[in-house]
């Protein structure tokens, strides 16, 4: 087993990289069995967590659908944290599982980013937007780390 590295946005764009590096479709697609993307979030200081409510409009106006407001968590800021609100960071991951059906699709060579992202959220690829999504709502981050780390989506 082979690990590596590579810098790109998101899993699915590591493929098209992989190829724009030079590397045949028929090569990618043979000898990858995953890709996970991940960035890191600043972790919501335990000391001075607090609670605060997010309205369905203010969640709305974010670009987040939900039902009903939103009962989330932040740092007040305290000793521990350098009056940061934060301590310690966690990963959002994204995890690309190349399927028999994305295998054809990239052997096929004329795949883009897209098109890939669109079959992997098909067969069930969690984001890197969503996973930060579930952590804030369990506590363990901010609404701002969300945005910060996975842009404007």
């Amino acid at each position: 087993m082979v690990l590596s590295t590579i810098h790109t946005n998101d899993a699915p764009s590591a493929v098209t990289r992989m190829v724009e590096l030079g590397l045949e479709p028929f090569l990618v697609s043979s000898t990858i069995i995953g890709i996970m993307a991940q960035r890191l979030v600043r972790r919501i200081c335990p000391y001075c967590s607090d609670d605060y409510v997010m309205t369905e409009k203010m969640a709305l106006d974010l670009g987040f659908i939900t039902q009903g407001d939103l009962n989330l968590k932040y740092g007040r800021g305290c000793e521990e944290c350098r009056n940061t609100g934060y301590l310690g960071r966690l990963a959002t991951v994204e995890v690309l599982a190349i399927s028999p059906t994305m295998k054809t699709l990239i052997l096929e060579g004329n795949q883009n980013a897209i098109d890939l992202k669109n079959l992997a959220r098909a067969e069930g690829m969690t984001t890197l937007r969503e996973n930060a999504l579930d952590l804030m709502l369990a506590g363990k981050t901010t609404i701002e780390e969300v945005l910060r780390v996975t842009g404007a989506d």
